[in-house]
C-alpha cells in the first residue's frame, strides 16, 4: 500500500499526435472554423497562464473543441472533453481529458492506467476519427492535407492536489509514481531510477514533473495546464522532426539510386537520369529541409522562466529530439556533399565539353587553312 494520500483532484490526459499536412495557415484555419456558426465559439489560440512573456510561440497553435465523448474505466463511464490543436508546421494533436475521480489512490490510478493501456488500439481508432473530424473543419487552411500513418500517443497524469500536502521527493520515491511514468509495475533497476530522476523536475517542494517516453506525471496545483501544453508542444515538434527524418531517408535513397543509374548508363538516352537535374533537385530539397527544420525547432522559445525552460528542454531530451536533430543534420550534410559532388561532376563535364569544342574549333581552323593553301 502506498503511504501517499488519495488524490483530491486531477485529470487524465490522453494525447494522439498526427502529421496531417505540409503546413497549416493558422489564420485561414481560424477564419474557416469561425465561419461555421456551430463551431465559431469553440476555437482559440494557445496561451499559457504563468508569466506569459516568458514563453514565446512563433505562431501559437489553434485549438478547436470537439464533441464530448465517454470512456469506460474502472467499471464507470467517465465523461470526456476533447479538443484538437493544429500547429503551423502541419501537426495535429487530439487530446481527451478525463477527470480523475476524487479520493482515487495512486494504486487506483495505476489500475486506470493499465486499463487505458489495454484500450490503446480502440483509443487509436476513436482519436483518429476525431483527427479526421478536425481536419474536415479546417481543411481549407491546410497545405496538402493528409492524415498520414506517422503518429504518436502519450498519457499524462495531471494531479492538482492530494487530500494532504505531498512533497515531490516523497511522491517520486513511490513505486506507483514510477509505474505511472514507465508504464510498468516491476521493480526498477538503480540505473533506470537514476535516469527517471534526471527526467524529473520541481519548482517547489510540493510540485513535480516526471516524464517518461510515452507517459508522464505532473503534480502542480497552479501550473499543470502550462506544463501539459509545453509537453504537448515538444511531442508535436518531435513527431514533425521524425516525419522529415524519414522523408530525408527516402530522398537520399532516391538520389543514390539515381546516381547509380547514371553510372550504369541504364535505359535509353531519353530516359536516362540527368545528373544536372538531380543536382538542382538536391539543392532545392536541401534548402527546403533546412528551412522546415529551423521553423519547427524555433516554434517555441522559453526565456526568463528557468523552470519552464528546464521542463521543456528536459521533455525534448526525453522524447529524443536531440538524437533526431543530429540524425537530420547528418543526412542534410550527406545531401549537401552529394550535391557538391554532382555539381563538381557537372562542372567537369561542362569543362570537358568546352575543351572539346575549343579543340574542334582549332582543328576546323587548321583544316580550313590547309584547304585554303591547297586551293591557291
Amino acid at each position: 500500500m502506498s503511504s501517499i494520500p488519495d488524490i483530491a483532484s486531477g485529470q487524465l490526459l490522453l494525447y494522439a499526435i498526427y502529421d496531417v499536412a505540409d503546413e497549416a495557415d493558422l489564420a485561414a484555419v481560424e477564419r474557416v472554423v469561425r465561419a461555421r456558426s456551430s463551431a465559431g465559439e469553440r476555437i482559440s489560440r494557445l496561451q499559457l497562464e504563468r508569466q506569459r512573456t516568458s514563453v514565446t510561440f512563433a505562431n501559437p497553435p489553434v485549438t478547436i473543441r470537439l464533441r464530448e465523448r465517454s470512456l469506460h474505466l474502472g467499471q464507470v463511464d467517465h465523461p470526456v472533453s476533447t479538443h484538437a490543436r493544429i500547429y503551423d508546421f502541419g501537426v495535429l494533436t487530439v487530446v481527451w481529458t478525463v477527470a480523475i475521480p476524487p479520493h482515487t489512490s495512486l494504486a487506483g490510478l495505476t489500475e486506470l492506467a493499465e486499463e487505458v493501456g489495454q484500450l490503446l488500439n480502440l483509443l487509436d481508432g476513436w482519436m483518429r476519427d476525431d483527427a479526421a473530424t478536425a481536419m474536415e473543419l479546417m481543411h481549407e487552411g491546410l497545405v496538402h492535407p493528409a492524415l498520414r500513418d506517422i503518429h504518436e500517443s502519450f498519457t499524462l497524469f495531471a494531479i492538482s492536489a492530494f487530500d494532504e500536502p505531498v512533497t515531490a521527493t516523497r511522491l517520486l520515491a513511490t513505486p506507483e509514481t514510477l509505474a505511472l511514468v514507465v508504464g510498468d509495475r516491476d521493480q526498477l533497476s538503480a540505473q533506470l531510477r537514476a535516469e527517471l530522476d534526471a527526467a524529473s523536475f520541481s519548482y517547489t517542494d510540493h510540485d513535480l514533473v516526471a516524464i517518461g517516453y510515452d507517459q508522464g506525471v505532473v503534480y502542480d496545483a497552479v501550473n499543470a495546464g502550462d506544463i501539459a501544453a509545453l509537453l504537448e508542444f515538444a511531442l508535436a515538434q518531435v513527431l514533425e522532426l521524425d516525419y522529415y527524418d524519414d522523408l530525408l531517408d527516402d530522398r537520399i535513397s532516391h538520389a543514390i539510386e539515381t546516381v547509380k543509374a547514371t553510372r550504369r548508363g541504364s535505359g535509353s538516352r531519353r530516359r536516362r537520369p540527368n545528373v544536372e537535374s538531380l543536382r538542382r533537385e538536391l539543392m532545392v530539397q536541401h534548402m527546403d529541409f533546412v528551412e522546415v527544420v529551423e521553423r519547427v525547432t524555433a516554434a517555441v522559445k522559453v526565456t526568463e522562466d528557468f523552470y519552464y525552460a528546464t521542463v521543456y528542454r528536459g521533455a525534448m531530451r526525453t522524447f529524443r529530439a536531440e538524437e533526431v536533430i543530429d540524425g537530420i543534420n547528418r543526412k542534410l550534410d550527406l545531401m549537401f556533399r552529394t550535391y557538391t559532388m554532382l555539381a563538381d561532376e557537372v562542372d567537369i563535364k561542362k569543362s570537358l565539353r568546352l575543351e572539346l569544342i575549343i579543340v574542334l574549333l582549332i582543328l576546323a581552323e587548321i583544316v580550313i587553312m590547309i584547304f585554303s593553301e591547297l586551293l591557291r
